[in-house]
């Protein structure tokens, strides 16, 4: 005799069809893909930061990025919400070295620049995938 939960069923969020519980598609959650555009300054004194400003921890140096725009690179992903969870020890930048020697250099300082990568709130952690001037 098959259990109670194997005959429970339920109807998807997603496509409005009924499955055993058990076989319950789960729905998507949207990548954390985003892009920032601001302007990236070394921080002399730590001040508490709130969003819009964000501290930057950038190979162990606190930097303060000041956000103007955000932008999620799959719109279902709440992008300036989450950031705004962040608190204000800020987030530890992760990326290659190649990518971390450009925001390093002074022609990106006190100017405003593009950065894109990968938002993990929990974690504290904002891997860069690319940097730029805006």
């Amino acid at each position: 005799m098959p259990s109670y939960y194997e005959l429970e069923t339920a109807t998807s969020p997603m496509n409005s069809r009924r499955y055993p519980v058990s076989f319950m598609p789960m729905p998507v959650q949207p990548a954390p893909e985003i892009r920032l555009t601001g302007v990236l300054a070394a921080v002399q004194e730590p001040a508490p930061s709130a969003f819009p400003a964000l501290s930057l921890w950038i190979n162990g140096t606190r930097w303060r990025l000041q956000v103007r725009k955000v932008e999620a690179l799959i719109p279902a992903y709440p992008a300036e919400q989450e950031l705004q969870k962040v608190s204000g020890l800020g987030l530890r930048v992760l990326a290659d070295p190649k990518v971390l020697s450009v925001l390093q250099s002074p022609e990106l300082h006190d100017r405003p620049i593009v950065l894109a990568g990968r938002l993990g709130v929990r974690a504290g952690v904002l891997r860069i995938h690319s940097a730029r001037a805006a």
